[in-house]
């Protein structure tokens, strides 16, 4: 369908939207989350990663006595009181410990099973639902106590890991004694529907009361430039779901002929035309995203979609890569209020999965406020992908 059809569609949608309820919109929208979830967690394989303590609003899956399998990574004394308090639940059975010291690990009455290399394995194996990783602290969180205790004026801040960005402080759960910390690898259903309702209201008013704005940037597209105005280019979206997404022209037609696919160089790329960097430094060229928005293959907030191409290399280097799209890809993003063109893609995956983890409609206006600051301040460069 041509973007030119989005406003007078996006006009009617607005009234039968009024006329149906928004309910009805917003259930759809529910149902189609909670499928794509299940959809994931079935075709997710050993090389897709750990999920740590799975627990989530998806059913895992369940043995014939009803109780989820657990399996226990470290055979400490945190390790052995979490298996007799997870046992003594009733809702879980403790199939056994992984540890790399097996001599020295005492597990009393529940099997050593193997070490770390072996956990994809057992996981098949065992049929396990969650996997709790109960390891002694490290030195680096040990240090971090230390100085929060005997120097509590001084600051200390840490860079959080891949699988330290994903823990979700909101979703503590106890057993006993022993505190857990739930990892974020599926989106909450409900916020999801607040969200999708946030994003369909936003979409729409944008894209009727940007009418006028849409039709004089692309009469300059059109006027300064050979090629047509809208760019379009598939990206990764959703439970790695491909879309299509839209953009102003900001550059010259097949600008990667002769390269292949390349990452954007900023502002001073010799790609962009003359009005091309005026819209990119605006972030005008970003505007016709609100129909992908509209269409469900985009939020408002989220991390950038990026190409196909790219997110395999990227998963290479870093497995967690892949839970960035738990969310909807973004128009803007955490990532792109705190970093720059030229931040390493690993640092942007640290804000990427710190939101995935702790997204909700008040962080998403705080991200919208900072960009239109990032936007309004002077030499700023917002990442873009």
């Amino acid at each position: 369908m041509s973007f030119w059809l989005a406003i007078p569609i996006a006009a009617a949608l607005a009234w039968a939207i009024s006329a149906c309820g928004i309910g009805a919109v917003l259930r759809r929208s529910r149902t189609r989350a909670h499928a794509m979830s299940v959809e994931l967690l079935l075709k997710r394989g050993p090389g897709r990663g750990i999920a740590a303590d799975s627990s989530g609003r998806v059913s895992p899956q369940i043995t014939r006595d009803n109780k989820k399998r657990v399996l226990i990574v470290g055979a400490g004394a945190v390790g052995t009181t979490l298996a007799h308090s997870l046992t003594s639940d009733g809702r879980y059975t403790v199939v056994g410990f992984v540890d790399d010291d097996l001599d020295g690990a005492s597990a009393g009455e529940f099997p050593l099973l193997g070490v770390r290399t072996n956990i994809v394995q057992l996981i098949e194996q065992y049929r396990i639902d969650d996997v709790v990783l109960a390891y002694a602290p490290t030195w680096q969180q040990q240090l971090a106590e230390e100085l929060t205790l005997w120097h509590p004026g001084v600051c200390v801040r840490i860079v959080p890991s891949s699988y330290e960005a994903l823990l979700s402080v909101q979703d503590v759960e106890s057993f006993g004694d022993i505190a857990l910390v739930r990892l974020v690898t599926r989106v909450d259903g409900f916020k999801d529907v607040v969200k999708r309702a946030f994003d369909i209201g936003f979409a729409l008013s944008g894209l009727i009361l940007l009418s006028p704005l849409l039709a004089a940037v692309a009469l300059l597209v059109r006027l300064t430039s050979r090629g047509p105005v809208i760019f379009s280019q598939v990206r990764t979206g959703r439970f790695g779901k491909p879309f299509v997404l839209y953009k102003f022209r900001t550059m010259i037609t097949d600008a990667e002929t002769g390269t292949g696919p390349v990452l954007a160089r900023g502002r001073n790329d010799s790609r962009l035309t003359a009005i091309g960097k005026w819209l990119r430094a605006l972030r005008i060229d970003e505007v016709p995203q609100l129909w992908n928005v509209l269409c469900g293959d985009m939020s408002l907030v989220g991390p950038r979609p990026e190409r196909p191409f790219f997110v395999r290399q990227f998963e290479l280097q870093s497995p967690a890569y892949a839970q960035r799209h738990q969310v909807r890809p973004g128009i803007t993003g955490l990532a792109q209020v705190c970093g720059g063109y030229h931040t390493d893609a690993r640092d942007k995956l640290r804000f990427d999965l710190i939101y995935v983890s702790h997204y909700s409609v008040w962080l998403d206006l705080s991200i919208l406020l900072r960009t239109l600051m990032v936007i309004a301040k002077p030499g700023s460069e917002q990442p873009e992908a």
